[in-house]
């Protein structure tokens, strides 16, 4: 019964660091997307309503939505991840882009 387990079909459900893996490049392209929303900064304010400064987070936005850089690799990567994760690609076009090549 084992050897037709051997070459199984890895299925996308893992382990419980993937899972948190997912969860946090989700968190960051919304955030980003969120923050792309209003110019690339949001205004960080207080319960009373005070201005208390602007965040820009760790992926920089430009004002027209065009992403411009990350604070360090491992957020790019993240954001990239994301991306396809919130926004899954139409598998109908990516066979247009190898059948191009």
């Amino acid at each position: 019964m084992e050897e037709q387990n051997c070459f199984s079909i890895r299925t996308t459900v893992g382990g419980s660091s993937d899972y948190i893996a997912h969860k946090k490049s989700k968190a960051i392209y919304q955030n980003a997307a969120n923050i792309a929303k209003y110019g690339g900064y949001q205004q960080k304010q207080s319960v009373l309503g005070k201005n208390n400064g602007i965040y820009t987070g760790d992926v920089n936005i430009s004002k027209n939505k065009c992403l411009l850089g990350a604070k360090n690799y491992n957020t790019l990567f993240l954001f990239r991840r994301g991306k396809y994760l919130v926004n899954p690609p139409n598998p109908s076009m990516l066979m247009e882009d190898v059948n191009g090549l």
